[in-house]
């Protein structure tokens, strides 16, 4: 027996609730030929697409495909889910590459003309670029590159501070002092 399920639907001319019966092996099998027919053809392309940068809802407008039956395929095919991933990688590849260039410099040629009116490259360097380099090394080397400084408040001891304080332990007190050398801690004084 064929799995059936109802869908409710409102017709637009006269607002009334129509009662649906969906054949969910006809669904099924009309979503498998959707596929072979506008994404399977198209793999390679949809590396080529994703590695120069294109984003989900450009691929899916190109093919065709609402986002939804795009995760949905994605899911259900691996060679799709591959062919993306694929080109993920190949993008991520090329974007760490353009970063280093940049955070380290690079040469290049220009072409301008001479006074005697020839064209010829003339070398050219970028240098490198800082943004780019504290980028690169925050990502890779997080523990001494981070962008965020934890602070820690303090006040002006008062008595109840004081009173606080003489309650810890020598030990409490060592580990206190020992956690603030480890820790990058800035300490700000408050008024």
């Amino acid at each position: 027996m064929a799995k059936v399920y109802q869908r409710t639907v409102n017709d637009p001319e006269t607002n009334d609730v129509i009662v649906i019966d969906v054949d969910v092996a006809e669904v099924e099998e009309t979503m498998a030929l959707v596929y072979k027919r506008k994404i399977r053809p198209y793999l390679e392309n949809i590396i080529k697409w994703r590695t120069d940068g294109k984003g989900i809802s450009t691929i899916c407008k190109i093919l065709d495909v609402s986002p939804g039956l795009f995760f949905k395929y994605r899911k259900e095919y691996p060679e799709f889910r591959k062919a993306f991933e694929m080109g993920t990688d190949l993008l991520a590849d090329s974007l760490e590459t353009a970063l280093f260039r940049e955070a380290v410099g690079y040469d290049y040629y220009e072409e301008t003309l001479s006074k005697a009116g020839d064209v010829v490259a003339v070398k050219k360097v970028a240098r490198p670029s800082i943004s780019a380099s504290k980028f690169a090394l925050t990502n890779i080397r997080p523990k001494n590159w981070k962008n965020k400084v934890d602070t820690v408040q303090t006040t002006k001891l008062s008595g109840a501070n004081i009173e606080a304080l003489e309650q810890l332990s020598v030990d409490d007190l060592k580990g206190l002092i020992e956690l603030k050398k480890k820790e990058d801690i800035v300490v700000k004084e408050i008024e």
